[in-house]
């Protein structure tokens, strides 16, 4: 609906370029090109992040004109969902013929794959290869970083590729028409007897709240509250072979920050992308991954004056479970929303709010602290920053040892437990460049972030003496107290 008329109206390529690609996937399935060359996507991991390989791929295919098929041997029975995509993705068994080359071991989400997305000539490169199978969990937007084809892609799909290609590959029409039932606390509303998310929807839009909040707590049970809590990082840190029980279990306290953000939108609403604001009150769409660990948070929403809050189950299960279903509908609950309050480095957060063009908030590790949400962000922000950070690390098991922080270092902002490494440290084509990130940075103390995700894995982060700068200095706000010094692993 956003972008309809402006499609309509001028010449698009990433439109032409579906067209031919699937003209082109058509043909093939006929017998008429059977020399098509081929990107293969291996997907693996939870809905974000397979939508994130997807999108990454499918990229990939119309920057070098190719075809996309699906590696679905690979994706264990509990991560197969259910996407009903736009055209027929053809797999490896039916794309491969004899003869054909094959790029030994495929792109991977490591540096050489990164160098080659942000500053290598992708058609030279790979050209030589008929079969080029990913499995990237990087962001498609360092595809714009390319100095061959970014500038035409990004021109293309109007600097929101998530949102374009996601829905080519996804149109969720028959996971919103799943069975479910919703749960509105404090009191029940006509739309709890909606019997899927499409009438779900339905039913609210005649009810015209007044906003619509869409919340993802992902709270982890490996290590609870790890995108949240960043107290006490050293001195709670997991000690070898026992645990500091308190710091393992994580502070459900930490998820404070999601509420006071909720808090802060009530009275500083903004207007609604797709339709006039209500009259009604305001309703809160509800979604983790463990409600047992999230408990304190959906207890703080329901508490707060005028708030309505949803809960979907799917065959009344909760999403504790972990139901392939009860994932997609989830994503398609919250992609209605007016507001999306998410988990930093959560890659169904973002998916969620690119998918819906809803401008998010990500509270954990803000830098703006003069607020509770922290920034807004552009709504394909969420897998990017741009900072003062760790910089020329190595590992070794948990720990991590950094040599300097480096300033303006840009960053995925998903951690993996690999030692953070700037772009322009791998890709050497962006440095003094990065303006073409701008729409995706997230404004989060990375920094912050890096130091708890080591010491909850177990780790210690370990970088020279740093003296805090002074206010005075021009620090960003929220990074001074974090330098970590190599005497005492204190923050």
């Amino acid at each position: 609906k956003h972008t309809h008329n402006h499609i309509r109206a001028k010449h698009n390529v990433f439109v032409d370029g579906v067209i031919a690609r699937t003209e082109r996937m058509g043909r093939w399935w006929r017998g008429e090109l059977p020399n098509l060359q081929w990107i293969m996507v291996r997907p693996s991991g939870g809905i974000g992040d397979q939508m994130l390989q997807l999108a990454t791929g499918v990229l990939l295919a119309l920057a070098t004109q190719r075809g996309v098929a699906l590696d679905a041997r690979q994706i264990p029975p509990g991560q197969k969902y259910d996407y009903d995509g736009v055209v027929e993705w053809p797999s490896k068994e039916q794309v491969q013929r004899p003869g054909m080359r094959e790029l030994p071991g495929g792109l991977q989400g490591n540096s050489k794959a990164v160098e080659i997305f942000m500053c290598g000539n992708l058609g030279l490169e790979l050209g030589q290869w008929d079969l080029v199978e990913t499995h990237l969990g990087i962001p498609p937007h360092l595809l714009f970083a390319n100095s061959i084809d970014g500038a035409e892609l990004s021109e293309s799909l109007y600097g929101i590729p998530f949102f374009f290609v996601t829905r080519f590959l996804w149109l969720g029409v028959r996971a919103s028409l799943l069975p479910a039932r919703f749960d509105t606390l404090p009191t029940q509303q006509d739309w709890d007897m909606a019997r899927n998310v499409r009438e779900f929807w339905e039913q609210l839009r005649v009810a015209r709240p007044a906003l619509v909040v869409g919340v993802h707590a992902h709270v982890s049970s490996g290590h609870p509250f790890e995108a949240f809590d960043a107290a006490d990082v050293a001195s709670g840190r997991r000690q070898r072979p026992g645990c500091h029980e308190a710091f393992c279990h994580g502070a459900p306290a930490s998820l404070r920050n999601t509420s006071a953000c909720v808090e802060e939108l009530l009275h500083a609403v903004t207007p609604s992308h797709f339709r006039p604001r209500g009259v009604g009150r305001v309703v809160v769409l509800w979604s983790t991954d463990q409600d047992a660990l999230s408990a304190r948070l959906l207890g703080d929403l329901v508490a707060m004056p005028g708030v309505l809050v949803v809960k979907m189950r799917f065959n009344d299960r909760d999403r504790l479970d972990h139901s392939l279903s009860s994932d997609l509908m989830h994503m398609l609950l919250l992609e209605g929303a007016d507001e999306l309050v998410g988990t930093t480095g959560s890659t169904f957060s973002f998916s969620a709010h690119a998918r819906g063009l809803i401008n998010p908030y990500y509270p954990a590790f803000r830098r703006n602290l003069s607020s509770s949400c922290g920034s807004v962000h552009p709504t394909e922000a969420g897998m990017l920053f741009r900072g003062t950070t760790h910089a020329e690390c190595s590992k070794t098991d948990n720990d991590v040892q950094c040599k300097r922080l480096k300033p303006n270092c840009l960053q995925f902002t998903m951690w993996h437990g690999d030692p953070p490494r700037c772009l322009q440290d791998i890709g050497t084509c962006l440095e003094g460049s990065t303006a073409w990130a701008d729409p995706y940075l997230t404004d989060v103390v990375h920094s912050q972030l890096t130091a708890q995700s080591i010491a909850r894995a177990g780790g210690h982060l370990r970088t020279p003496s740093f003296t805090a700068a002074p206010p005075s200095s021009g620090a960003a706000q929220g990074e001074q107290s974090w330098w970590i010094t190599s005497s005492t692993n204190s923050c």
